[in-house]
């Protein structure tokens, strides 16, 4: 999965490795795109009307005649060539880290052919930061914000329709032709999943952060010609709500307290380097030249998962608003967050937070931009940019683009989807032309294919054109069966989403994100009931190596209009295999698209099992470490032979929430003449599990100074349980011709009880110096005598 710890630049993109692969990578879009039609054009139109010189000319809308619209589709890519650059780049990476020996993440390298793979996307709209209805009139109606294509290219398909003023500063903008910058601002919200290779523990007061983010606020004031954008305003001094306020009165002008969304980061760190908030983080990095530069990326991560969270607390959806630096500037340069006041001043009073390596987060990405289209030729100027008359016959021509949204054909298991469109209409302006049939069908087999159709309108009474048309839909499927078909729907855009909902289908598309070492593999039980009542189910299988597949299932259920929402509730059970252990979960229900199955272990507990005692007639100590949690039927079970005293066996548990923290054992002792004794059974904690009869201490005397401070130092040590009877003790001397360890066993019953006391005298040289220490009930099984312990 897509890991935070290691990122790359290449090519001014963002290139992140994955943690289980050592040769994948996720690459971060920057830039929103147009992308071409079938005849290679941008999918990008203008239209703009010329007042009708024939009065009895009806417009298409009331009201003024005159105006335009714009229709395109935004998309988030990485172009081939500089995708070619950035596979490049890593294959000489890999190439390099290979040779140098290099383990990212632990992983060797056994492949240097780059694999680029697309995040775990859960999340993302995207929003037209600059075309808004608003006050000004210059634009009567926007789509502002519609939902990204997860499964797909990012996209987004939009609709501005323009007063007749908006429409003549929109067309200026682009007399001349060559390479124009469009005044149209796009801004992508996206949520995808990752891990972070350490443990942050995070304590943040939203007081003390929303004081620091203030400190960088600056007030804007709204420009609206030629188009919407914030400048900003002379001010000196912190700016708070009240002077905000106090600003707004004395200037009369529309003001909203802004700042760059770096700075929100900014803001952040610097409450953390002050330690006005606390950040702990824990790694298994150990020291060398490589931990400073480890612990600065972990803090740089703390400060922007932070910052992820203080955005939709202060700055309500976080959708950018397009700004410039000065009135001069006819045109957006940059993206500015509104600081809203009253926005989060409700709900929780900090921002705690608690990540580890088993656990996903959220991570949000803003790629934005204004949006760019080539027109170096007069044929791309004169495809996009239209200036027409309303009797011109470029309005009875019908264009449709069909595309598939929403679909993964490879994981829905789609061949592909036939698309029938039909038109009949009544021309009520010819009567010698009453009626206008028209009919096309294509096939989409991918998700970057699209159906165009065109095709000739009739009018009503007023003369305006009858646009709307009908569809349906036919899948066909990789696995065979009958096809699935619609009913005819009624439609009138001329970018036709052929949606999940369009196909009457229901779509969930799973994804495993728990590591690999943690689960082997997790059924999904999935089901839905249709609005007829008819029940749905569906079970899938997950593995670290499969850990995506999608849920596709046709019900019906049509989407009878563009606002209907494309989500439907289903309920879903995952039952995880860990070894032979199996773990059901609870039902749950949920409408969600993309179905996130994380580990279900919130921690894990580490168990060293060693041999303690003599060998001396033993041939080796073998038994079984168990964990369990009953309420899950949860247990793991691993066999163990130790045959030397310098053996041991590590046994991982991982965790359930809320579930037991100790792990209990039994063992038997095979000795060399092929008798074997049975030990008694025990159970504890994380740590070291000895095994074995014998308590074997070993005494250090390392600390000792025999040369100028301790003439004799006599040792007595003393084992007691009472319970089976055992009483032992043993005395030790050193001095300094015998400073050398010496090491005392005991014959236990009872493995768990490894305690025992100690009586040190320290003789001096200086008698007057001399002294005693009394230890009781101590568990080190390596004693290392010191002279500055407390003297009894």
């Amino acid at each position: 999965m897509l890991n935070l710890m290691d990122p790359i630049e290449l090519d001014q993109l963002i290139v992140l490795r994955d943690d289980e692969d050592a040769r994948k990578f996720y690459v971060m879009p920057d830039q929103p795109v147009i992308p071409a039609d079938d005849e290679g054009m941008p999918d990008f139109l203008f239209v703009k009307f010329i007042k009708e010189l024939d009065a009895t000319t009806a417009a298409p809308a009331e009201g003024e005649i005159g105006g335009g619209w714009v229709q395109f589709r935004s998309v988030l890519a990485v172009t081939p060539e500089r995708r070619r650059r950035v596979m490049e780049a890593l294959r000489a990476r890999l190439e390099a880290d290979k040779a140098a020996g290099h383990r990212p993440f632990g992983l060797a390298i056994e492949s240097t052919e780059p694999l680029l793979a697309a995040p775990l996307w859960i999340d993302g709209r995207v929003t037209l930061s600059t075309l808004k209805a608003g006050e000004t009139g210059l634009v009567r109606h926007a789509t502002e914000s519609v939902a990204a294509d997860l499964a797909g290219d990012l996209g987004a398909s939009f609709g501005v329709e323009l007063s007749g003023d908006g429409a003549e500063i929109f067309w200026g903008a682009f007399k001349g032709g060559g390479e124009q910058q469009i005044p149209i601002l796009i801004s992508y919200q996206l949520t995808y999943k990752a891990r972070v290779s350490a443990k942050m523990v995070i304590k943040a007061s939203r007081e003390v952060i929303h004081r620091k983010v203030w400190q960088y606020a600056r007030p804007y004031r709204l420009l609206t010609v030629p188009f919407p954008r914030y400048v900003p305003v002379p001010f000196t001094g912190v700016l708070d709500a009240r002077a905000l306020g106090a600003l707004r009165t004395q200037l009369r002008v529309p003001l909203a307290a802004m700042l760059e969304r770096g700075q929100i980061q900014q803001a952040v760190r610097e409450t953390i380097d002050n330690k006005d908030i606390t950040v702990t983080i824990e790694t298994d990095q150990a020291g060398g030249e490589d931990a400073d530069k480890v612990q600065e990326m972990l803090f740089k991560i703390a400060t922007e998962v932070l910052s992820d969270r203080v955005i939709p607390a202060m700055f309500g959806d976080g959708a950018g608003q397009p700004g410039a630096g000065g009135e001069q500037e006819a045109r957006a340069t940059k993206e500015l967050m509104e600081l809203r006041d009253n926005v989060g001043q409700t709900g929780e009073s900090s921002f705690d937070l608690v990540l580890d390596s088993l656990s996903t987060i959220e991570r949000t990405v803003n790629p934005n931009g204004p949006i760019h289209l080539l027109l170096g030729s007069p044929q791309a100027l004169a495809s996009c940019f239209r200036e027409l008359r309303l009797s011109d016959g470029f309005f009875s021509l019908m264009k449709v683009t069909a595309t598939p949204v929403g679909v993964n054909f490879e994981r829905d298991g789609i061949d592909s989807i036939h698309v029938f469109l039909r038109y009949e209409e009544q021309d009520e302006a010819h009567p010698d032309r009453p009626w206008i049939r028209r009919e096309h069908d294509g096939l989409l087999r991918s998700e970057q294919d699209a159906i165009y159709w065109r095709f000739d309108t009739a009018r009503d009474v007023r003369g305006g054109h009858k646009r709307a048309y009908q569809y349906r839909t036919e899948v066909f499927y990789r696995e065979g069966g009958p096809p699935s078909a619609t009913e005819w729907i009624t439609r009138s855009n001329r970018l036709l989403s052929i949606t999940p909902r369009a196909m009457g289908a229901l779509r969930v598309e799973l994804a495993l994100t728990a590591r690999k070492e943690m689960v082997e593999s997790a059924r999904v039980a999935l089901r839905h009931e249709s609005s007829k009542g008819t029940r749905f189910e569906a079970v899938l299988e997950l593995t670290p190596e499969a850990s995506k597949r999608t849920w596709f299932q046709y019900t019906g259920d049509l989407a009878r209009s563009d606002t209907e929402q494309e989500s439907r509730s289903y309920s879903y059970q995952v039952t995880y295999r860990l070894g032979t252990a199996e773990i059901s979960m609870p039902w749950v229900t949920t409408s969600t698209q993309t179905l996130e199955i994380p580990s279900p272990f919130t921690k894990v507990l580490t168990f060293n099992v060693r041999p303690q005692g003599s060998f001396e007639g033993v041939s080796h100590l073998s038994g079984d470490i168990l964990y369990e949690d009953p309420r899950y039927q949860y247990r793991i079970v691993k066999s163990f032979q130790l045959d030397k005293l310098a053996a041991s066996f590590s046994f991982v548990a991982p965790v359930l929430p809320g579930g037991p923290e100790e792990a209990s054992w039994t063992a038997r002792l095979n000795r060399a003449d092929g008798s074997a004794q049975e030990l008694e059974p025990g159970r504890g904690p994380q740590g070291t599990v000895w095994i074995g009869t014998d308590l074997a201490i070993n005494v250090l005397p390392d600390l000792i100074d025999f040369e100028h401070d301790v003439q004799l130092a006599v040792v007595q040590l003393s084992y007691n349980d009472p319970t089976h009877d055992v009483a032992e003790s043993r005395t030790f001397t050193f001095s300094k011709t015998a400073r050398a360890p010496q090491t005392w066993s005991v014959d236990r019953r009872d493995p768990t009880r490894g305690q025992y006391d100690v009586d040190i005298r320290y003789v001096a040289y200086d008698r007057t110096k001399s002294s005693e220490v009394h230890l009781r009930q101590i568990g080190d099984k390596v004693l290392l005598l010191d002279r500055t312990a407390p003297a009894a």
